[in-house]
């Protein structure tokens, strides 16, 4: 029952990903043609800096308040988990409230730029004080999420077709887009009843949670120094604004392609804490040990394929005038593999099992480089500086989480794994690399890349017969036979 439930879970937050894969390719061109590198370098700029008071508001809750509700799931009691959701969700509220009075006073107080499009902005922080996806990722129920996440990618999509016309619209883009985030965060609460029954608590009971949630806000600040930070710099330390736009598409898109893989974290998580909490710790393991290989065969065809893939695909997908996202792509391709792994070991193994400071280590190492390179990188290079950057600190962060788990993990299985993947992988991408040199720009391109690519990869697999391709193999045909059984 609990692994269907996992399957489904998983179908759910992969039609999402997917959704969130093909957005950006109906989005993507129409901004870039409509309002431009220069407004979208503002916009993205100003968006940059209020996720950061986003974030300090929400303090480490969205990952706290996921492994807590799955703790009170286990009791099977709708007062218990009432209770930590009341008193965690008033935690952020309040948390919320004060940082978005803090990022008000610096508008007001200071002399930045753009301060009509960042007051705007600031409509994310409050709409974040009411996201409580962090609930039921808790209860393992990812449909009622996914479905939200899915209808609101459409409504978005639909808003930019049909209201964002030329540049000029970026203020209307910027309301738009605030307007979306509040729907986003306060449809979730439709029928919630239905599963607590929401008490006010004290403030004693409330601020009860801060001290677990400092210890996910500190390594998940910390991660935002590493995935934010280097695109608030760029438009700080580089002389040209439309740089920003130019790494933040390229981030976009590694970020795309990126959650196919860190999905399955994001719904093994709740069902890893369910299982420690019954006192099965070798399934557990078990279970972070097999997702790790799963990732580690998607991501690396995933990262080659993708940078191999990227300087024929932009200059047609964006126009010319975007072409250098293409050569940002390369650089942070190899974010891919690392996020992956750590995403299993930190939000799969380190989290659950309560090993927050070795997670918290890892993450402000990565931090700590990320701030350095940064600030070396960035004024001479640009995006391809923040690039490089952002692959040196993820691989930080891998080394430093390595560390701590090397003895829970048969790692010679693994390393074993990741050879055979990255010698498949790269023949993979040397095929791909040769039809882009040789066809050129342009679509039919791509088309033909893909299709070559998947299948190179694939025939590899099949040929050497894995035991994790067969395995995933097996498990689609099982879902699809279910499937038509039922119709």
């Amino acid at each position: 029952m609990q692994r269907n439930k996992v399957s489904v879970n998983y179908i759910y937050n992969m039609l999402y990903q997917v959704l969130t894969f093909l957005t950006p390719i109906i989005t993507a061109p129409i901004l870039a043609r409509t309002l431009g590198s220069t407004n979208l370098g503002i916009y993205d700029y100003t968006y940059t800096i209020v996720n950061w008071f986003t974030i300090i508001g929400m303090f480490g809750i969205s990952i706290y308040g996921n492994r807590e509700i799955a703790k009170a799931t286990a009791t099977n009691d709708k007062n218990v988990v009432s209770k930590k959701f009341s008193e965690i969700f008033t935690l952020q509220m309040i948390n919320v409230t004060i940082s978005f009075v803090i990022f008000i006073l610096m508008i007001l107080l200071t002399n930045f730029e753009y301060k009509n499009i960042f007051i705007i902005q600031g409509v994310l922080i409050l709409s974040s004080a009411f996201e409580i996806s962090w609930f039921y990722a808790g209860m393992q129920d990812f449909k009622k999420v996914s479905i939200r996440n899915m209808i609101i990618k459409l409504i978005t999509v639909l808003g930019i077709v049909f209201f964002i016309h030329d540049a000029n619209d970026l203020i209307l883009y910027t309301v738009f887009m605030a307007v979306i985030s509040v729907i986003n965060s306060l449809v979730l609460f439709y029928k919630i009843s239905d599963y607590v029954n929401y008490k006010k608590p004290t403030l004693k009971e409330a601020y009860s949670h801060l001290k677990g949630s400092i210890s996910l806000f500190i390594p998940q600040i910390a991660t935002t120094i590493y995935s934010v930070f280097g695109r608030t710099l760029i438009g700080m330390l580089y002389p040209d604004i439309n740089e920003v736009a130019f790494y933040n598409y390229a981030y976009r898109f590694t970020t795309m392609v990126l959650y196919i893989v860190t999905a399955i974290g994001t719904v093994m998580l709740p069902r890893v804490v369910q299982i420690r909490s019954e006192g099965n710790e070798t399934e557990a393991k078990n279970i972070t040990n097999k997702t790790l290989k799963v990732a580690l065969l998607l991501s690396l065809p995933l990262a080659i394929g993708f940078a191999s893939v990227a300087p024929f695909f932009v200059p047609w997908f964006l126009t010319e005038e975007f072409t250098r996202v293409g050569t940002i792509i390369c650089f942070l391709a190899p974010t891919i593999i690392f996020i992956s792994i750590t995403n299993v070991l930190g939000t799969q193994y380190l989290v659950p099992f309560e090993k927050t400071s070795q997670y918290t280590i890892s993450i402000i190492s990565g931090a700590f480089i990320s701030l350095l390179f940064n600030f070396i990188l960035i004024k001479p290079l640009g995006g391809v500086g923040a690039a490089i950057t952002a692959t040196i600190t993820e691989f930080t962060v891998f080394l430093v989480q390595y560390c701590f788990v090397r003895k829970s993990f048969n790692f010679q299985g693994i390393l074993r794994k990741f050879f055979k993947y990255l010698f498949s992988a790269g023949i993979m991408g040397a095929v791909v690399a040769l039809i882009g040199f040789t066809l050129g720009v342009g679509i039919i391109t791509n088309i033909l890349q893909v299709i070559a690519g998947i299948m190179t990869y694939a025939i590899i697999l099949y040929v050497t017969k894995d035991d994790i391709f067969k395995f995933l193999v097996d498990k689609l045909k099982e879902l699809v036979f279910k499937k038509r059984t039922a119709n």
